[in-house]
């Protein structure tokens, strides 16, 4: 290559000092014959049209070859120097430069009839894929990891062309998998009826056994008509357990079957109401239910009478329409003070440990 520049450059050299001593030698002519005859001037026009002629195939410049980055674009030369391997079970294609699919396999051929089809594939690839860098697209209703190469292809000669590779492997089961595994993740959930006291102060005593019974039994069919498990824990307070896709079933109800449980009479009394706390950890039942206690404190600290999810950083909000106003106070006077308990056992513990080892001041 270097050699054929160092020819091409010698060349054109030469041929300007034969142009420069021809027009020189035209120059002198043309000054005696004005001299003798005074018709130099003539003489130069006619020498001109000529020599101009042998002038311009002097000075013209040697047919440029093409770049060799370009040579491979065209699809014959393409199939001379690279092949497919047409065995190969997975989507691949061949594209130039530019990204105009050249050459593909069978299986390219069954996700993209026309080729045409594969352009937003393709700009999505080059804009975001790269040095090989699988990326995650969709075809239809199915899904592949694509990936495009950079591949140098040498011919005979040793000139050297510049294509694209694209990859395409089938992941949808794997995805499929996913999503079966994500929605079949535990979540924890608690529920309290956070106007229990209210209702106790509302209703016959003789009545309020048969209240309970059928609290008791609405939450188990709710329970069971979302693919949940239900345990009452003390006479307001309940935890259930139920997979993701049965949660996220119940966010696109916001939770309405649960309003149920306010329809739920047994005499004069007070609608009953509950505040719910749903965590949903990584993989661990032990943040699901601490997500879950955060959620249910969160919910009775904004008043009650709501659905709070919790997912690790995020919260969801459902509800909180019926509240009164005392007895979202008083909600959150006993959420305050089973805080300044907490915090006062933890002062009692410092004091006392204070006696037991005295810390000296200087």
């Amino acid at each position: 290559m270097e050699e054929r520049k160092e020819e091409t450059k010698k060349g054109t050299e030469g041929r300007l000092v034969v142009g420069m001593a021809v027009a020189v030698l035209v120059v002198i002519l043309c000054l005696m014959l004005d001299v003798r005859l005074g018709v130099g001037a003539l003489v130069g026009i006619v020498a001109g049209s000529f020599l101009r002629p042998m002038l311009k195939d002097l000075f013209a410049d040697e047919p440029q070859e093409e770049p060799e980055e370009n040579r491979f674009l065209d699809t014959a030369v393409l199939r001379e120097n690279f092949s497919i391997p047409q065995n190969l079970p997975i989507p691949y294609a061949v594209l130039d430069i530019r990204g105009r699919v050249m050459m593909y396999n069978e299986p390219f051929a069954a996700v993209f009839p026309n080729s045409e089809d594969a352009k937003p594939v393709i700009e999505v690839l080059r804009k975001t894929s790269g040095a090989g860098e699988p990326q995650r697209v969709t075809v239809g209703d199915r899904s592949y990891k694509a990936a495009l190469n950079h591949c140098d292809v040498v011919d005979k000669s040793g000139a050297v062309g510049a294509v694209l590779t694209l990859i395409m492997v089938d992941i949808t089961k794997t995805c499929q998998l996913e999503k079966e595994l994500e929605e079949q993740e535990t979540v924890v959930g608690m529920i309290l009826l956070d106007n229990y006291d209210d209702v106790l102060d509302s209703i016959d005593e003789n009545r309020l056994p048969i209240l309970s019974a059928l609290i008791d039994r609405k939450f188990n069919q709710l329970a069971q008509a979302a693919d949940a498990v239900i345990k009452k824990l003390e006479k307001d307070r309940y935890i259930f357990l139920l997979s993701k896709g049965s949660l996220e079933r119940l966010k696109e109800k916001k939770f309405e079957p649960f309003n149920e449980i306010k329809e739920i009479s047994v005499g004069e009394h007070i609608p009953v109401t509950l505040s719910m706390g749903i965590g949903i950890g990584g993989g661990s039942l032990e943040d699901a239910m601490a997500n879950a206690k955060a959620a249910m404190d969160l919910a009775l600290g904004r008043g009650g009478d709501q659905v709070l999810i919790k997912d690790g950083e995020k919260y969801l909000f459902f509800g909180g329409k019926s509240g009164e106003i005392h007895r979202n106070a008083r909600i959150r006077a006993r959420v305050k003070a089973d805080a300044l308990w907490s915090s006062w056992g933890m002062l009692l513990t410092f004091w006392s440990w204070g006696i037991r080892m005295p810390i000296w001041t200087a």
